[in-house]
C-alpha cells in the first residue's frame, strides 16, 4: 500500500507570497499616487507630537502585519481543512478494509465524509471572499489614505496630473 505524502506548508508559502505581492503592489500604488503624503497613513490625525514616534512604530508594525496575517489566515485554513479530510479518510479507509461487513457499514461514514467535503468547499468560498474583501480594503486605504472615497455616482479620473470629477453611470 502506498501513501502519497504532500508538504502542507507549501500552501502557506503560496498564500504568503501572494499576500506579500499584494502588500508590495498596494504600497507602490499608494506611494505613486500620494508620494510622501502616503506616510501620513502611519500618523493618525490629532496625534500629539510627543506620541508620533511611538505611533509611527506601532502603525508600521500594524501595516506590515497585514501582509502576514492575510496570507497566514488563508494558508492555515487550507491546511486545517486538508488535515481534517486526510485524518477522516484514513480512519474510514482503515475501518472499511477490515471485513466485508465493515465495508458495508463504512458507507455511512463515507456519506458524512462527503458532507464534510461540501462544508470544506463552502469554507473555501468564504475564505476567498474574506481574502478579496481584505485586499480591497487595503487597496482603498492606500488609494484614499484617511479620506473617504468618492461617492458611487462620481469617480475621479486623473488626466495630465489634474484630477477631474466626472459623473458615473453606475446607479
Amino acid at each position: 500500500m502506498s501513501y502519497i505524502y504532500f508538504c502542507y506548508f507549501i500552501k502557506c508559502v503560496l498564500t504568503l507570497s501572494l499576500s506579500i505581492a499584494i502588500f508590495i503592489g498596494v504600497t507602490i500604488i499608494g506611494l505613486k499616487i500620494h508620494k510622501l503624503a502616503f506616510f501620513s497613513l502611519f500618523i493618525p490625525t490629532g496625534t500629539p507630537l510627543g506620541l508620533v514616534p511611538l505611533l509611527v512604530a506601532i502603525e508600521t508594525i500594524s501595516y506590515t502585519a497585514r501582509a502576514i496575517s492575510l496570507g497566514l489566515r488563508l494558508g492555515c485554513n487550507i491546511i486545517a481543512g486538508h488535515t481534517l479530510l486526510k485524518i477522516l479518510s484514513g480512519f474510514i479507509y482503515n475501518f472499511m478494509i477490515k471485513s466485508p461487513l465493515f465495508f458495508i457499514i463504512g458507507i455511512i461514514p463515507m456519506i458524512l465524509f462527503t458532507a464534510i467535503m461540501a462544508l470544506e468547499l463552502g469554507i473555501a468560498f468564504i475564505q476567498a471572499m474574506v481574502f478579496i474583501i481584505l485586499t480591497s480594503s487595503y487597496l482603498r486605504d492606500s488609494l484614499y489614505l484617511h479620506n473617504s472615497p468618492p461617492t458611487k455616482r462620481f469617480q475621479i479620473i486623473e488626466k495630465f496630473n489634474k484630477p477631474i470629477l466626472i459623473k458615473s453611470n453606475l446607479l
